[in-house]
C-alpha cells in the first residue's frame, strides 16, 4: 500500500519527489556468486545456498533470517535422491542472470551414475538406491519470494535393472516455525513437545492440498511448499502421504516434505528394466516464504500462491530436460469414467476390450487396483488396509490386552 501524503505536503514537493513516492521501488536484479563449495542465489528478497557437491539447498535466507535448521540430522532443505555415489558431479549455472538483465538465474548440480546405484534417502542401504543419472536444479526469478527446486531421473539403456524406494524433497526448519498447515482440519499450534503426538497423524491427501507447511507465531513468517500440479506426483488421487510434521529426532524440527513416491500405505512404485531408457522430471515445484500476518492468513496466502502457480504451468523457463513445454502437451480426458457413467455401471464393471478401445496401452493388471475391495488390498505396505495387515494389527492389540482372538 502506499501512504500519499496531505495536500499542502503534496503542493510543497517537488515534482522528482512526488513521482518518485507514487512509483512502486523496482526489485533488485537476481544475482548467482559462485565459490569452490557452493552457489548463492539471491534477489533481494531471498538468498538460497545450494551445495556442488550433492545438491543440497544448504541456506535459504528471508530479508537475512535464516530459515532452515542444522541441528536435527540432515540439514537444510535436500533431495533424498541426492547427486552424490556415482562416477563424477557436475555443477554449472542453466540460467544466467547476467545474459537477462538480472530476470532469473538458475544452478544445476548432477550427478552422473555410470550404472552406480545413485540415492541414499529413507530405505535404501549404504550402497545406494537405483542406476540413474540425477540432476538437481534451482531456479530463481526477480522480485519473486520462493525459490524452484525440480530433479531429473535418466536411467540409461546401458545401465542394470533397479527398483525405487522412497523418494522425496524434505526441508528441515528453524525452531521458530510452530504453526502446522497440513490442511483445514491439520492447521494449530504445534510446539516441540506433544505427548502422545504420532507423526502419521498428519498424513493427507497430496491431490487436495497442494500448499501446505508451517508458519511462524513469533516472527511473522510463514515457509509453505507449493505443487502447482500434482502430474509430477506418484499414487493417483487418493494417495495419502506425509506433508509436515516434527522430526523424529531429539531436536524435534519441523519438518516440510514432498513426497513424489513412497511406500507409504502403498500404490507407488518405480522399477525400471535393465537396457530401458526411462527420465522422470519431478517438479518443478516452489518453496514459497510470506510474511506480515498471522498463520492463517500466510496459510491462505500460501494457497493463493498455488493458483498462481498453477496459471503458470507448465513453465516456459524450463529448458534442456524433458519437460514438454505449452505447445507440446495434450489434454487427457475421463473418457473412461464418462464410458462408465453412461451405462451406469462402475470402473471394474467395463471389459479390457472397452478399455482398450480408449487407450490400447491398458492392460488386464488394472483390475487389480480397481474397485473398492481391490483397492483396500492393494495397501500392503505397514499402516495399510490389506485385510491381512489388518487381521495382524488385531491379534498384536488383543494379545497386548491380554484377550482371545
Amino acid at each position: 500500500m502506499i501512504h500519499l501524503p496531505n495536500s499542502a505536503s503534496v503542493r510543497a514537493l517537488p515534482v522528482a519527489l512526488l513521482l518518485a513516492a507514487l512509483l512502486p521501488v523496482a526489485a533488485d536484479p537476481v544475482s548467482v556468486r559462485e565459490d569452490e563449495g557452493s552457489f548463492t542465489l539471491s534477489n533481494g528478497i531471498l538468498e538460497a545456498r545450494v551445495l556442488k557437491a550433492n545438491g543440497d539447498l544448504r541456506s535459504l535466507k528471508y530479508r537475512g533470517t535464516e530459515l532452515f535448521t542444522d541441528r536435527s540430522g540432515h540439514a537444510g532443505g535436500y533431495w533424498s535422491h541426492d547427486t552424490t555415489g556415482g562416477k563424477s558431479v557436475e555443477a554449472r549455472v542453466t540460467i544466467d542472470p547476467s545474459r537477462n538483465a538480472g530476470a532469473r538465474a538458475e544452478v544445476s548440480v548432477r550427478g552422473i551414475s555410470g550404472g552406480i546405484p545413485m540415492g541414499h534417502g529413507p530405505g535404501t542401504g549404504p550402497e545406494g538406491d537405483i542406476p540413474v543419472d540425477i540432476e538437481i536444479r534451482y531456479a530463481l526469478e526477480r522480485g519473486a519470494s520462493g525459490i524452484h527446486t525440480y530433479c531429473v531421473f535418466d536411467h540409461l539403456p546401458e545401465y542394470g535393472a533397479g527398483r525405487m524406494s522412497e523418494a522425496r524433497f524434505a526441508a528441515k526448519l528453524a525452531d521458530f516455525f510452530d504453526w502446522i498447515s497440513v490442511d483445514e482440519r491439520r492447521n494449530r499450534h504445534y510446539p516441540a513437545v506433544l505427548p502422545g503426538e504420532d507423526k502419521y497423524v498428519y498424513t493427507a491427501l497430496q491431490f487436495d492440498n497442494r500448499a501446505f507447511g508451517f508458519a511462524s507465531t513469533t516472527r511473522g513468517l510463514g515457509l509453505y511448499f507449493v505443487n502447482p500440479t500434482t502430474e509430477f506426483l506418484s499414487g493417483g488421487p487418493t494417495k495419502p502421504e506425509f506433508l509436515c510434521h516434527r522430526d523424529t529426532t531429539r531436536t524435534q524440527a519441523p519438518v516440510v516434505l514432498n513426497y513424489w513416491r513412497s511406500s507409504h500405505y502403498g500404490g507407488a512404485e518405480v522399477n525400471v528394466a535393465k537396457g530401458e531408457s526411462w527420465t522422470k522430471v519431478v517438479g518443478p515445484f516452489l518453496l514459497y516464504v510470506n510474511s506480515g500476518g498471522d498463520p492463517q492468513e500466510l496459510y491462505d496466502d500460501a494457497k493463493e500462491q498455488q493458483q498462481k502457480e498453477y496459471q503458470k504451468w507448465p513453465y516456459d523457463w524450463v529448458e534442456d530436460v524433458d519437460y514438454p513445454n505449452d505447445g507440446k502437451r495434450a489434454t487427457v480426458t475421463g473418457r473412461i469414467v464418462g464410458l462408465a457413467s453412461e451405462g451406469g455401471r462402475e470402473l471394474d464393471d467395463l471389459s479390457l476390450e472397452e478399455m482398450q478401445g480408449i487407450d490400447p496401452r491398458i492392460t488386464a493388471e488394472v483390475f487389480d487396483v480397481l474397485g473398492v475391495d481391490n483397492s483396500v488390498k492393494s495397501r500392503l505396505s505397514y499402516g495399510g488396509t490389506a485385510p491381512d495387515n489388518v487381521r495382524q494389527q488385531a491379534q498384536r492389540w488383543l494379545a497386548e490386552l491380554g484377550r482371545d482372538a
